[in-house]
């Protein structure tokens, strides 16, 4: 899913809830496109897992943003889609991995825990999968190609050289992938999924 098909999943949930289509044609439509939808607890937030057992990606949102989706113009939409299409990419890399081996999936946790707000010790484990790696790598280059808009690959891995990152949530990331103790196989997961992401965002621009 690209940022203009998370658009339109946003067009359509906005559609079901104006009921300009019926609960039926919506649910019919996450079912084609393997996703699901709840509303969930916090505020300002855009999430999402990844259901091993269902195969399906769910799209999370809180009800603040619910209701930005309902009142949202075209501009706006397009700004939301924008923040869903960052964590829908580190989603659909699990359901494209899953669907070649469920293997890499023993102990698998849906990455809408917050590790990243806990010591790194203790999150060792989650981060040290090469299917997370790629599922990181892809995230990252999908906010970094929105954060720096008109940089290329090499400007954008210049900054990643320097921790010149401003967008705090992605330099977290980073710096753990960059960290001594990952495998150095996981870290080459991680920085081929940014790399081969950002070359294939910018051929698109």
């Amino acid at each position: 899913m690209k940022k203009l098909d998370c658009l339109d999943f946003l067009k359509t949930l906005k559609k079901a809830c104006l009921k300009e289509i019926t609960e039926t044609d919506f649910k019919k439509y996450c079912d084609d496109k393997k996703i699901s939808f709840e509303i969930t607890k916090g505020q300002r937030s855009i999430g999402g897992y990844f259901d091993l057992n269902e195969a399906k990606i769910t799209i999370l949102l809180t009800n603040d943003v619910f209701i930005k989706v309902m009142l949202a113009d075209e501009q706006e939409l397009g700004i939301l889609a924008s923040n869903l299409w960052c964590n829908y990419t580190h989603e659909h890399t699990h359901l494209q991995q899953a669907r070649v081996s469920k293997i890499g999936f023993k102990n698998y946790k849906p990455s809408t825990v917050e590790y990243w707000n806990d010591d790194f010790g203790k999150s060792f484990d989650y981060f040290n999968k090469t299917i997370e790696a790629d599922a990181y790598g892809r995230e990252i280059a999908v906010r970094l190609s929105l954060y720096y808009v008109g940089e290329t690959v090499l400007d954008i891995f210049e900054r990643i050289r320097k921790n010149d990152i401003d967008d705090k949530y992605s330099k977290k990331i980073i710096n753990i992938y960059k960290d001594f103790r990952i495998d150095e196989e996981v870290m080459k997961h991680f920085y081929r999924a940014l790399y081969d992401t950002l070359s294939g965002n910018e051929d698109e621009e």
